[in-house]
């Protein structure tokens, strides 16, 4: 490559608006970040995403002004963010897992995902789970429109 094009590539790497993470005063951080996850506890979702906003504050020209900035604090929720949206998937998935379980009783034995294509006919298998759904109380009772069940 020739050194033209470094310089170029490197000038447009400083030019980019990337934050650098910085490191603020550790209790005041913590502080910040205790707050943010109560926010979210809250569902106050309106007032974390302007205190995000208020700690990457910009100048008239839409640069952001590294000396009052508290990107340290944003990464952390981003960090905390990213933590629950695992724990929520590992929920989903054990919900998933319990559902299929019990759906395999309820329908003679027949697993959701392995055996739906074996079936001669799956509008029968879909129907039958989802009388087992309603008769268990789990069923709603609007459930598309696309299956005509009795």
């Amino acid at each position: 490559m020739p050194m033209s094009v470094t310089r170029s590539l490197i000038a447009d790497v400083y030019d980019s608006p990337i934050l650098r993470v910085c490191d603020g005063p550790a209790p005041e951080r913590a502080r910040l970040n205790t707050e943010l996850q109560q926010l979210y506890a809250d569902a106050k979702f309106a007032e974390i995403l302007a205190r995000v906003d208020a700690y990457l504050p910009k100048d008239a020209t839409c640069n952001f002004i590294a000396e009052q900035e508290r990107s340290d604090v944003v990464h952390d929720l981003l960090a905390f963010l990213a933590e629950r949206m695992l724990e929520m998937n590992k929920q989903k998935q054990q919900e998933i897992k319990g559902f299929l379980g019990w759906l395999e009783g309820e329908v003679g034995g027949q697993t959701w995902a392995s055996s739906r294509e074996d079936l001669p006919d799956r509008q029968t298998y879909r129907q039958s789970g989802l009388r087992a759904l309603r008769a268990d109380g789990r069923g709603d009772q609007d459930c598309g429109g696309d299956l005509n069940l009795p």
